[in-house]
């Protein structure tokens, strides 16, 4: 979602991170589950980092071989404003 002006929203979203089209993804982008609970941020090359609370410090992982169950719950990504390319 919208944060404050800060983000924008990419109209990008899909079941799971596995299964979103990371080509469309550039290093910063957010993922925010679709119940607003848990954002991950996307380091590029399908690797994402996240505050994980069940093993309870920061981690970086692939969603290409992760059973996180993070990486299988519905989200939608967003972008920082200052990121964004001018159109």
């Amino acid at each position: 979602e919208e944060y404050r002006g800060f983000t924008t929203k990419l109209g990008l979203s899909a079941k799971s991170i596995v299964e979103l089209d990371h080509r469309q993804l550039e290093s910063g982008d957010l993922a925010v589950t679709t119940n607003g609970v848990h954002m991950l941020a996307y380091l590029g090359d399908g690797r994402w980092i996240q505050a994980d609370p069940g093993a309870m410090e920061v981690i970086i992982e692939s969603a290409a071989d992760s059973d996180n169950p993070w990486m299988n719950t519905p989200v939608e990504i967003v972008r920082w404003s200052v990121l964004q390319e001018d159109e």
